[in-house]
């Protein structure tokens, strides 16, 4: 009997929409939320308790390396 795969959840902080659409898509049979915002990501973070991150680097109102500090 083959083992069911585990559905991840999935946290992407991602501002650009199209590239935001297309990983989205592509992660579809996991569980995805999303941010397009540094103050938005880090909330959906504390809410969703992603077991993984994509975090986007340059974001509108915030450093993607400094989200990464705060939910390390």
């Amino acid at each position: 009997m083959a083992k069911k795969n585990k559905k991840l959840r999935i946290l992407l902080i991602e501002d650009n929409g199209i590239f935001f659409n297309i990983v989205s898509e592509l992660l579809a049979d996991h569980k995805v939320a999303g941010a397009k915002t540094a103050s938005d990501g880090l909330k959906q973070y504390n809410e969703f308790k992603p077991d993984i991150t994509l975090l986007d680097i340059v974001l509108p109102d915030g450093n993607g390396h400094e989200i990464l500090g705060k939910i390390r």
